[in-house]
This record gives structure tokens, sequence and C-alpha cells, in this order.
């Protein structure tokens, strides 16, 4: 899918960014077994530093993964690790690990890291690139790192009750055009068409808790947790397709035309707030 850019939604909470901060449905390998207090008295005794607090009770929502949020200034995707013996993790990734440099996020060659070089009891947070061997202090602490991040709000959204199935008829029907399964398999059914030569994409608001490919290694361990449902958006309705595409607004034309709600993410979320 297109590299997805991130806006802001002023008016979330911060405690309700925490309990919802997690991408959805999770991708199982990036999450590591539930957090205890024996494994984070363990880490932090290894660092030789105390975790900031919100992060700790991010992990005890979910021990790692994918976020829904960016930072407007990096726009490429935002993990954050967990703290386990499966990569990535806090101890477990691809940094040269220092005692007081400690990446959370990010992918080789850069990474976001809780800084306690000026500070042993409260880190800033740093980024860091180490193929130009660039750094940067981005914030004083954690906190503000997390009320900087933005929710992904670049989609449309389709107000319906029928199966995405159903709105794939009738997304061809009006643009005149033929769409196919995706390539790309996040346990869900996610629709790939083209109009005025832009690729496009709906899916469902409603998906797996979890995915994880049947090849992956720790599939007969993971696949139970794919069992349930989460909202990618719970901010909306659960019935909702969800439209990504350059040509949203080409699209949306169309559809409206033709009698079909959709709308902005964004301002439905804010009218709903």
């Amino acid at each position: 899918m297109p590299k997805k850019e991130r806006v802001i939604v002023s008016d979330m909470k911060e405690i309700d960014k925490i309990k919802t901060i997690w991408e959805k449905p999770k991708n199982l390998i990036l999450v590591q077994p539930e957090l205890t207090d024996e494994v984070l008295y363990s880490t932090e005794k290894i660092l030789g530093k105390n975790l900031p607090k919100n992060y700790i009770e991010m992990l005890k929502i979910q021990n790692g993964g994918s976020i829904r949020y960016r930072l407007r200034k990096f726009p490429f995707p935002c993990e954050i690790y967990g703290i386990g013996h499966y990569y990535p993790s806090l101890l477990e990734n691809d940094y040269e690990r220092s005692d007081d440099l400690v990446p959370f996020g990010g992918d080789g060659p850069c990474y976001f890291c809780f800084d306690y070089r000026l500070n042993n009891n409260e880190a800033k947070i740093t980024y860091i690139d180490l193929e130009t061997d660039k750094e940067k202090v981005l914030y004083d602490n954690f906190d503000e790192y997390i009320h900087s991040l933005e929710l992904y709000t670049e989609y449309s959204v389709i107000e319906t009750e029928k199966e995405i199935d159903e709105i794939k008829i009738l997304v061809e029907k009006i643009l005149n055009i033929k769409m196919e399964k995706s390539i790309y398999n996040f346990g869900y059914t996610l629709y790939q068409g083209k109009f005025n030569n832009q690729y496009f994409w709906i899916s469902p608001n409603k998906v797996p808790r979890g995915f994880v490919q049947e090849h992956n290694e720790r599939y007969e361990e993971l696949k139970s947790q794919i069992e349930g449902t989460e909202l990618q958006y719970p901010e909306i309705p659960d019935g909702c397709v969800l439209l990504s595409a350059a040509v949203r607004k080409e699209i949306t034309k169309e559809l409206l035309k033709n009698d079909v709600k959709i709308v902005e993410l964004k301002e439905y979320i804010k009218k709903l707030t």
C-alpha cells in the first residue's frame, strides 16, 4: 500500500490515545508475550534505568507493535518496541545497545531513543540516524512524544451497513472498473482498484484481532490470538468501509453523485467528538 501520511486530530484526549494507540489488526509477530512485573523489573535492572510510566502503561495494554500514529516530521511507519525475547524488542533490535541511549522504536538505521545521557531519572526522546551519523533531541520526555503523535486519517469513510463485497461491486459499477483482492495480506479482505491511473483500496473497519502468516514459524503459537474482532478506528461505526487513495476526492465526487454516503475520516471524527 502507499506510504501513510499523518494529520492532527487535535481534540483527542491523551488517555484515549494511550488506550487506542495500537494498530488493528495487530501484527502478532511484532508483539511480545504479556508484560509481567518480573520481566519489567529484570529489564529495568539490566538497563539501570526506570522506564517512562506511560510507556509501561502502553505495554500493559499490548506489549509492542505498530501504532496508528506518526510524527509529522517523520512520515515513515511507526512501531514501539515491547519488552521480550522476540525481535524487535527494547533489548533485542539492530542497534548496538548503549546504557544511556535506548531505542524504543524505528527501523535501522533510524531510531527513536530514550536518552538518559543528561538525566538518569527521566529520559529525553532523541532521534538518531546511524547512516548519516546525526542525532536530534526531539522532546524532553516520553509524554511530550505521545502528545505530538498524530492520528492517521488519510481515508474516506463510506457509511454503510453492507458487507465489503457488496461495496466492492457497487464501487465497480459506479466507477466502471474491476477490483480484485490485494496482494497485501493483513488478515482481512482488502480490495484494490485503479481509477484515473491511480491505485486505491477499500477495507472494512471491523477486522480480526490479529494476523500472522501461516508459513511463519510462530504460527501455531500465535493463531489463537487471531480470533475475535477489533475496529481499525473505534472512533467510527463498525460497519463503515475505509477508502484509501491519492485520488480520494475524485472517487468521492463520483460516489456522491450516486447517493453513496462518503466523508473524509478526519471530518467524521471531528463531527463525532
